[in-house]
């Protein structure tokens, strides 16, 4: 009997702290989406200011799609 409660303990133990974790881990993978997300936003509207159309960006034209890449990498001219 003295063996059994300590071992519950520990496994309640165990399992509560692998469910913060795996909630830590989910808010992260929110947070980088998120930015992937606000960031393309933002080099989409720079390349329409530069003079690239909606459509362009859409439709995979390899310049206007370059051009996000590298906005989105830092790189833009």
């Amino acid at each position: 009997m003295r063996i059994v409660i300590p071992a519950i303990a520990a496994a309640l133990a165990l399992t509560v702290g692998t469910a913060s974790f795996a909630a830590q881990k989910r808010g992260s993978q929110n947070s980088s989406q998120s930015y992937a997300s606000d960031s393309y936003n933002r080099c989409v509207a720079l390349a329409k200011a530069r003079g690239y159309s909606r459509s362009d960006i859409e439709d995979n034209i390899g310049a206007a799609r370059r051009f996000v890449q590298n906005c989105m990498r830092g790189k833009q001219q």
